[in-house]
């Protein structure tokens, strides 16, 4: 974010441009059109100092917060202002990729879409009652594809031994075996069909039973 501070900051110091680029994709710290990029051996971002005095440049960081402040002879302030829109919108496209590694009717978004847009700015300035109107170098913002994994992968059905599946069905998988936790004890048992648990014999009253 540099280098979009110190564009901002000599457009609205009222100094020359003289090279300046866009990001490729569009950011969400400045409006789109406002904003520069630099890159080592690339695009750079360049001014120009055209009030043939000295200036001096001072910048200071504050937690995640950059100012850049422009000093130099009162002379040459000027009122400035700086005004950006957007005259196109491109929406992402959808690209579907087949994933091996997914199961089948599973879809995962692997990158998320982002529009693209183009843009165009200018800079006012007013001096000794009249205003300058000034085109700044128009941006272009690509859009980002958005691109979901489709799953491919087959997870063959689980049939148990001795059982035939006829022509035409889908073989059910076995259910999943009970499991008991570590250290605990189960005990299961089976009745007679048509019988359940014998029922208790009930003591007249006032009898009780004890044990030795």
């Amino acid at each position: 974010q540099v280098s979009t501070t110190l564009y901002n900051a000599v457009l609205r110091a009222g100094l020359a441009v003289v090279e300046r680029h866009n990001h490729s994709l569009l950011v969400g710290y400045v409006p789109p059109g406002l904003d520069a990029t630099v890159t080592y051996g690339g695009a750079d971002f360049k001014f120009r100092n055209s009030t043939g005095k000295y200036l001096y440049l001072r910048t200071a960081i504050q937690g995640n917060r950059l100012t850049v402040k422009i000093f130099g002879n009162s002379r040459y302030k000027r009122r400035v202002e700086v005004r950006s829109w957007v005259t196109e919108v491109m929406a992402p496209k959808r690209i579907e990729q087949k994933d091996p590694s997914l199961e089948l009717g599973r879809r995962i978004i692997k990158q998320k879409g982002v529009r693209g847009c183009r843009a165009k700015a200018e800079r006012l300035i007013w001096y000794q009652g009249k205003v300058v109107r000034e085109e700044l170098p128009p941006s272009f913002y690509h859009p980002l594809d958005e691109i979901v994994a489709v799953g491919t992968k087959v997870v063959p059905a689980v049939v148990a031994p001795g059982k035939e599946v006829g022509e035409g069905q889908t073989p059910k998988p076995e259910p999943e075996p009970k499991t008991v936790p570590e250290g605990a004890y189960q005990e299961e048992t089976a009745f007679p069909e048509g019988e359940g648990l014998p029922e208790e014999e009930s003591l007249p009253e006032g009898v009780y039973e004890g044990g030795r």
